[in-house]
């Protein structure tokens, strides 16, 4: 749960890697092509333009060709995909808004097939651009062959030492096999590389100037670009802030207290009260003693399958992600505590199947955030995690467990980024946010040299197109740079 997709409103935790999509190793789709012609005056080669192509309904798309590693741009190259939807109005097409969708390891190119609704308003001055960064999707995806699935399926909260020492085992186990099959792209997985690349498309677009809205692990890729190439940039919203001063154990603290406070607000819900739109009373309780019963026995989930206490956790953290998953929810807790897992798959499913490659998501969080390594010193931090959290502070520290083995060292330092010399730069926090806190929208605005703080006064992951005051708010922005007062306020719709 260290990144999140906003729209699709899960954490990036599935098991990608295991998938037929994922199955051809990153290093077949390393290439020894030149990524364009020579370099300019900062060191770094020009690309060459983008050769679209109709790839369905209004959608174009290319491929933009990267070095795989910027410290040798004329060495081994991989190739992204780009996808656009080009603007409605041509005739007062302002020029690309390039959008990344959260992760790591989420895919921009289905971003913008999936989301080209939500993009409806700017998609007439802009042409809406994404792509899938380095590792994801169809650009070199990152393949570490099997065990994903494995560790994502173990008790995440382990209560002997027969069950500490299979996740931990297994969790090495991701972290071998990474090292073992991915080849040379595991180190150069990193967001400033990422950020290179993105600099990269925004000259083979052919545009004087950066519009880029970044939802989650999307604003990390946003505020490393501001704090490298101020200059370059014309607007940037950024929705859902990763905190940069942040390691990674601090964003897991805070990821299991939003996650523990949403959980508890939507089982409160439903404690103590008669009330037709709940299907059990005394939620909370309920929640505890199937969470009991799991760590004794697993459930059937519907399928064949077994519904323990990792499949719990994912359903219940999925949920919180976006209000309107509570009652799905209840239902499915109210099932399972009769016995059966089928009604809470769907949220597991969800979270597992849309949430893209855990290859790509490990690869990217264990080189950018220092964290604690080997088993011993990450099983103590799982540990204080789990006394302050009872009910997720384990799933939502162990799900990165990986890290303490991982082969490739850490690259980036935390600190606080203040980006001088970029324009105003929109930073979207909601009040009700359990994976990327409100705390830090409010810290990274004021951070800022040109921060300017907007709040959407909801719940879930994200602002999620809740509110039409800040779609009014940042169309206003990116059309015609038009800078909202700070410290707006604007509140969720209500139906």
């Amino acid at each position: 749960m260290a990144g999140a997709v906003a729209l699709l409103g899960v954490a990036c935790g599935s098991a990608g890697s295991d998938s037929p999509t994922a199955a051809r190793s990153a290093t077949s789709l390393i290439g020894t092509n030149p990524v364009g012609g020579a370099a300019d005056s900062s060191g770094d080669p020009t690309p060459k333009a983008l050769a679209w192509s109709a790839c369905g309904d209004e959608f174009e798309c290319a491929t933009l060709a990267v070095p795989l590693d910027w410290a040798d741009p004329g060495g081994a190259s991989i190739d992204l995909a780009v996808i656009r939807q080009p603007a409605t109005d041509a005739d007062h097409r302002i020029g690309s808004l390039v959008v990344n969708p959260g992760g790591p390891g989420a895919s921009g190119v289905d971003h913008v097939r999936g989301q080209s609704e939500s993009h409806a308003g700017l998609n007439q001055r802009f042409d809406i651009v994404s792509w899938d960064p380095r590792g994801t999707g169809a650009s070199a995806p990152l393949s570490c062959a099997g065990g994903a699935n494995a560790f994502l399926s173990l008790d995440p909260s382990p209560d002997t030492v027969a069950e500490q020492t299979a996740l931990d085992d297994a969790a090495r186990g991701v972290a071998d096999d990474c090292g073992r099959h991915a080849g040379p792209l595991l180190d150069h997985l990193d967001t400033a590389s990422t950020v290179r690349d993105l600099e990269q498309l925004r000259r083979a677009l052919g545009d004087d100037q950066l519009n880029f809205l970044g939802y989650s692990y999307g604003t990390a890729i946003g505020l490393a670009y501001a704090e490298r190439y101020p200059d370059h940039l014309r607007a940037l919203v950024l929705d859902g802030v990763d905190q940069p001063d942040w390691d990674l154990t601090d964003l897991l603290a805070a990821q299991a207290n939003g996650f523990e406070h949403a959980v508890t607000v939507m089982l409160r819900r439903c404690d103590g009260v008669v009330d037709a739109a709940c299907p059990l009373q005394s939620a909370s309780a309920t929640y505890d003693r199937v969470a009991a019963a799991l760590e004794t026995a697993p459930i059937p989930d519907g399928s064949g399958g077994a519904f323990g206490p990792a499949e719990l956790a994912t359903a219940a953290t999925t949920a919180a992600y976006a209000p309107d998953r509570a009652d799905t929810f209840l239902h499915g807790l109210a099932a399972a505590d009769r016995g059966d897992g089928s009604g809470l798959m769907p949220l597991v499913e969800l979270y597992r199947g849309q949430s893209q490659s855990y290859a790509a998501y490990a690869g990217v969080s264990c080189v950018d955030s220092p964290h604690p390594e080997g088993a011993g010193a990450y099983r103590a931090f799982a540990d204080r995690l789990t006394a302050q959290y009872p009910r997720f502070g384990a799933s939502v520290a162990n799900e990165m467990l990986p890290c303490a083995f991982w082969p490739s060292p850490v690259t980036r330092s935390p600190h606080v980024v203040s980006a001088p010399g970029t324009p105003p730069i929109l930073v979207v926090g909601t009040t009700g946010d359990p994976a990327t806190p409100y705390s830090s929208a409010v810290s990274v605005a004021r951070e800022l040299a040109q921060g300017v703080l907007v709040t959407v006064d909801g719940a879930g992951h994200t602002s999620g197109g809740q509110s039409t005051c800040l779609t009014d708010t940042v169309g206003r922005y990116f059309t015609d740079l038009v800078v909202p007062t700070a410290n707006s306020l604007c509140p969720v719709d209500h139906s």
